[in-house]
């Protein structure tokens, strides 16, 4: 029982002592106020010091190593724990503080007794403290643990309403001046970027700004910073005390890249980075300003209207047609959409007239009238243009020069006033010829020489005819011959015409706006049709060749060397002839260059032999030995000259297949020299039957001569005549035409016998060198 009684006095003695001894008696927190800002909530700010104290009361501690520690902390998103600990000697001067979490500036003191003593937190809020949106009643925290005579803690909670901000904002952030629209382009003036730096809390106002609170204290930002998409300093403010004003220079965006296309265009943000007093730096804007920086491109410049023609990028216009206008198409060549705000192109030609041209806001394109030049009579100009300026509109009155302006190749007017196409002077283009057949007539001339430039308005050659001398005159051009309306045309054919008829020729030519070359300067001719066809023969009086034969090589058709003779008959649609037939020959064989007739006229190597016409449609010629394309072994070509009224047309082999009269020369071969037996005046088939209906005189001339056939009945009378005095080449055997026993009627004779008389003058005197009478039966 006693030992019981005296346990439990142990007990209730042991529990006084603990209440009596072991307990702090008060721990007091007194929080700092939050800084009230103008929309009326509290927050820790950045770059201001806040001051917390703590009380702590314990009267039965008996040293400072007694005291474990104090801690403070302060709710943010991360929370912000502060602890005195290690307390020593006299207390107030000698102990740690050690910052547990949060991101601040802290000094601490110690003041009273360790019975009785208050912890000062000197807190300062940083650039760099975590920041927390306002809340209200937060519960900020102090404790204090003592180890005498046992570990115990004590908390003190006071609720207080705050947020902390340690971010800015631009208020009021704008910008200038060329810049006061948001958009520039490379060239612009200088402008400014303003505003007042305040802390980065909703419903923030100017009076909130860094340096106008007061315990932060005018200082606190020691530069302000324009930063160009956040990392490109454009300039500085190091007096911010009367807010910012941030100067971007003249045509700073054209010293970032000065070559196109530029690529600075597009859109640039501004923030504004501060430097501070304040640990925790530096720090940049939460907002930003938007700057766009585009220019202005020409993406096509046309010539419209006012009739010509377009061939781009050059265009044929007259001064004399009103009605043309140039259409401007643009857009912001970044953003490749229109024009912002009513823009202005100003188009230049080279010789200083101008066009304004008015883009409507939002259009792609507009037309202005343009400004028509001064251009000389029968002239024409070319005149360039490109734009030279542009003003009005977002993006400013800085694209003042061409270089300034990305457009499209400068654009080329070819002003025409009353300027027919070529030359002003006669002939307007050179003429290169013609060739002809019986029904055709093909004219040649060569491209106008400025074709593709000033004369690109042309619109088509005309070719005048008519049947000379005094036939009306017919004009061919684009509308019959497609052809005549390509500028590079160089020939054109005149169908239906009347074989060997002389026809007056015009080349001229129109342009677009129907100036024609004047009469003076068009190219004019007079030009023989061929006859419908020609049969050429040749002979040396043994060996003939017909026409069939030629189209060949010379060496094809061999002949003896000596005087050879040229049979040419002419046919022709209509009952004219020509004036005049002439042998045109030169050495070489058909192909060889140059041919005879080069450029429509006989080469200088040449030789033009005459005729004789024989018959109604027969010319006789002779190419004689001593001529000196009459060489042995040597070639001998020719084509046959037609004379009208003194026009000449050249036939050779083909003429009756095409007009050029080049590209099948009759031709033969001196291959072997004379060896020549005169004949004997003979008959060539005496007897005149069906199956023989032709005879042949035979014989042989001493001497150049003009010879007459005719033949004579039984009785003695006059029936036929074969030759009138014709010319017939001496030294050689001739063989004439034949005779078919019919009369001057060209009706058939009756069986019998008849005469032919052969009589031949010579030509140097008149003396009968052959009178011979030869006869001849006409069997049935």
């Amino acid at each position: 029982m006693k030992r019981y009684i005296y346990s439990l006095l142990m007990v209730i003695v042991l529990a006084f002592c603990g209440h009596a001894y072991a307990t702090i008696t008060s721990v007091v927190l007194t929080p700092s106020n939050p800084t009230f800002l103008s929309m009326g909530n509290g927050y820790y700010l950045a770059g201001k010091v806040y001051t917390f104290t703590v009380q702590v009361v314990d009267p039965d501690l008996t040293a400072w190593n007694q005291i474990t520690e104090v801690v403070l902390t302060i709710p943010n998103s991360t929370n912000i724990q502060l602890r005195v600990w290690g307390i020593t000697g006299t207390g107030a001067g000698n102990h740690t503080l050690t910052i547990v979490s949060g991101t601040v500036g802290c000094a601490s003191s110690i003041a009273g007794t360790w019975n009785n003593f208050t912890v000062t937190f000197t807190i300062t809020f940083q650039w760099n403290t975590e920041e927390s949106a306002w809340a209200l009643n937060r519960n900020v925290v102090a404790s204090a643990t003592t180890t005498f005579p046992a570990n115990n803690t004590l908390t003190d909670t006071k609720l207080v309403s705050y947020g902390v901000c340690a971010s800015i904002r631009i208020l009021n952030f704008t910008q200038d001046g060329v810049a006061s629209d948001g958009m520039v382009n490379p060239w612009h003036t200088a402008f400014n970027v303003t505003g007042t730096v305040v802390y980065n809390v909703p419903g923030v106002a100017a009076a909130d700004a860094v340096n106008l609170v007061a315990d932060a204290g005018a200082g606190e930002i020691t530069n302000a910073e324009l930063r160009r998409n956040g990392i490109a300093t454009v300039t500085n403010d190091v007096d911010e005390t009367d807010g910012l004003i941030l100067t971007v220079p003249l045509e700073y965006f054209f010293s970032l890249d000065n070559t196109p296309p530029y690529s600075q265009l597009g859109n640039h943000t501004w923030t504004v980075r501060i430097t501070c007093s304040t640990a925790g730096g530096p720090e940049v804007s939460a907002n930003s300003l938007t700057i766009n920086c585009d220019v202005v491109e020409i993406t096509n410049i046309e010539i419209i209207n006012g009739g010509g023609r377009n061939a781009l990028p050059n265009y044929w216009r007259s001064v004399n047609v009103p009605g043309t206008q140039v259409r401007v198409t643009a857009r912001l060549q970044w953003a490749g959409t229109s024009v912002v705000g009513n823009t202005t192109v100003r188009i230049q030609d080279s010789e200083g007239n101008n066009t304004d041209v008015l883009i409507p806001n939002g259009q792609p394109n507009a037309i202005a009238n343009i400004t028509y030049p001064a251009v000389a009579a029968q002239a024409t100009d070319t005149i360039t243009y490109q734009a030279i300026s542009i003003s009005g509109g977002a993006h400013d009155d800085e694209q003042n020069v061409a270089g300034r302006i990305p457009q499209v190749a400068t654009r080329t007017v070819y002003w025409d006033n009353a300027d027919p196409p070529g030359a002003n002077t006669p002939p307007f283009t050179t003429y290169n010829g013609h060739s002809q057949t019986a029904t055709t007539v093909t004219v040649n001339w060569v491209v106008l020489p400025n074709a593709a430039t000033i004369d690109g308005d042309f619109d088509s050659y005309r070719i005048y005819y008519r049947e000379n001398p005094a036939g009306a005159w017919l004009m061919l051009d684009r509308t019959i011959i497609a052809a005549l309306g390509n500028v590079a045309t160089t020939q054109a054919t005149i169908t239906g015409l009347i074989p060997l008829t002389n026809y007056d020729i015009r080349i001229s030519a129109v342009d677009v706006f129907g100036y024609e070359v004047v009469l003076a300067n068009q190219i004019t001719d007079t030009i023989l049709t061929a006859p419908t066809s020609v049969e050429v023969s040749i002979a040396d009086g043994i060996t003939v060749w017909d026409d069939s034969t030629f189209g060949t090589v010379a060496t094809n058709r061999p002949l003896r060397k000596t005087a050879i003779r040229v049979n040419i008959k002419i046919v022709t649609a209509t009952v004219d002839l020509p004036d005049e037939v002439n042998i045109i020959a030169a050495q070489g064989d058909m192909g060889d260059l140059p041919h005879i007739i080069t450029a429509g006229s006989p080469i200088a190597a040449s030789y033009s032999i005459s005729t004789t016409r024989a018959s109604a449609n027969t010319w006789i010629g002779y190419i004689p030995d001593t001529n000196p394309i009459m060489t042995l072994g040597s070639n001998v070509r020719f084509v046959i000259e037609n004379k009208k009224s003194g026009t000449s047309v050249y036939i050779d082999h083909n003429s009756e297949l095409n007009d050029d009269p080049t590209d099948s020369e009759y031709s033969f071969a001196i291959s072997t020299p004379t060896q020549f037996t005169p004949w004997p005046t003979r008959i060539l088939n005496n007897v005149i039957t069906d199956k023989n209906p032709t005879c042949y005189p035979a014989y042989y001339l001493t001497d150049d001569a003009y010879v007459e056939i005719t033949v004579y009945d039984i009785k003695g009378r006059p029936v036929a005549k074969l030759l009138d005095n014709a010319f017939r080449k001496g030294g050689q055997n001739i063989k004439e035409g034949g005779w078919s026993g019919t009369n001057k009627a060209n009706n058939k004779l009756g069986v019998g016998l008849y005469y032919i008389h052969i009589r031949a003058k010579r030509v140097s005197d008149g003396k009968v060198i052959l009178n011979s009478f030869q006869k001849v039966v006409i069997a049935k």
